[in-house]
């Protein structure tokens, strides 16, 4: 099956942390899905204020923030950037959530 959701905001330059990269793998998770799912608005663990917040993010150009959970029962923070001084967002890290 296709997925064709669109993204809703620019990663940037993405990356992960050397523990996020060993986690990822030990779950046998792709660092893509992670970025798909971050990046088309599925925030993964976040309660309804921090959802809210993502939201109000994409369009006001602050930082936006997921939290996954992996079958290892490892959780991980993906987080995009706030907007910089050229209109873009810049980078997207994915860490350990101990990491923050």
């Amino acid at each position: 099956m296709v997925d064709f959701r669109k993204p809703l905001f620019s990663l940037g330059r993405c990356v992960t942390t050397p523990s996020a990269t060993q986690a990822l793998e030990e779950a046998g998770v792709n660092f893509g899905d992670i970025l798909d799912r971050h990046v088309t608005g599925d925030w993964g663990k976040l309660d309804k204020h921090d959802t809210q917040a993502n939201e109000s993010a994409i369009r006001s150009g602050s930082r936006i923030l997921s939290l996954y959970q992996l079958s290892t029962g490892c959780e991980l923070y993906v987080i995009t950037d706030a907007v910089g001084d050229n209109g873009s967002r810049e980078a997207t890290t994915i860490m350990l959530r101990t990491e923050y």
